[in-house]
């Protein structure tokens, strides 16, 4: 395996597993009567934990089957999405809690209804957390949800039981990285041709098909995107005082090393376009070129 096709996950692997101790304290807590009271805080570390795992354990994968991580990219950016949301919008801690119990209440109901009816066709036998009164319950928690983010955005007219996550990155200044990090990452779990042609890999007319043809593609991406929201999390929770003690230096090397890359890992390549070198230098052109560059890496 060539270490020049790593090359991110060797600079990026020291970096991540200087920080292995300091979440191996951090993960541990206490169950107590007041947790309850620490919901919206609770949610935070286990992002934040997910989010350095995710992506450490991308950095030592190393795997052809890659491709398969990507859904998780999604989930980490939903959530920080989500919850920097919950705490512009309410600055009060008991209210951010409530919303994250109301928020896990009404997940187990619907997931345990839809459980039932899955079970009931095709495994009646196998007993199932599940009360007949779960539907009404379910009703009830819908239009408590709808009224709690109705009394927060009386001009606002949500069609579902939450705000979008769309709505969630406007209000909280996200858009670019909803537009851009967030689409990429659903491209993988949603139907998209796209992706499932990049399987397909040889010399016409002799093709097969695998994630793996792209697993470096797929390997770069991942670790890329994979970092940057890791360096946003920490960073973010750092700041409102969430990470006591955090290194924060190491989290600018990071920052340092995956923008020191001197091509970012694309959502549409030249590569899959069939497009070579000496056509791309010709008749494409980079942002910069139109005087519009930026970027959400800070």
């Amino acid at each position: 395996m060539s270490d020049e096709k790593y090359k991110i996950n060797n600079e990026l692997w020291p970096l991540f597993e200087s920080f292995t101790e300091y979440f191996k304290e951090f993960s541990k807590d206490l169950l107590s009567n007041d947790d309850l009271n620490k919901m919206f805080d609770l949610v935070l570390k286990a992002t934040v934990i997910k989010s350095f795992e995710f992506t450490l354990l991308c950095i030592n994968s190393k795997s052809d089957d890659i491709f398969f991580m990507t859904p998780a990219l999604r989930g980490i950016c939903e959530e920080y999405i989500v919850e920097r949301f919950l705490w512009d919008k309410y600055e009060d801690a008991d209210e951010r809690n409530s919303l994250i119990l109301m928020w896990q209440q009404y997940g187990i109901l619907k997931s345990s209804i839809s459980q039932w009816s899955y079970f009931t066709i095709n495994k009646p036998d196998q007993r199932l957390y599940y009360d007949e009164s779960f539907s009404n319950k379910l009703k009830q928690a819908k239009e408590d949800i709808k009224r709690h983010f109705k009394r927060q955005f009386p001009k606002s007219n949500f069609k579902s039981t939450f705000p979008s996550i769309y709505f969630m990155a406007k209000e909280t200044g996200l858009t670019e990285m909803y537009q851009y990090l967030y689409h990429s990452a659903s491209t993988f779990v949603h139907f998209n041709p796209q992706n499932l042609f990049r399987m397909s890999w040889g010399n016409n007319p002799h093709m097969t098909f695998s994630t793996a043809h792209f697993k470096y593609y797929y390997n770069d991406f991942i670790i890329y995107y994979g970092a940057m929201l890791f360096c946003e999390l920490s960073e973010w929770q750092a700041s409102i005082g969430k990470l006591s003690d955090f290194d924060t230096d190491t989290i600018a090397t990071i920052r340092k090393v995956i923008k020191g890359v001197s091509r970012w890992p694309e959502l549409v390549t030249f590569e899959e376009m069939n497009i070579g070198v000496l056509s791309r230098n010709l008749f494409y052109k980079s942002p910069g070129m139109q005087g519009d560059e930026g970027s959400f890496l800070g």
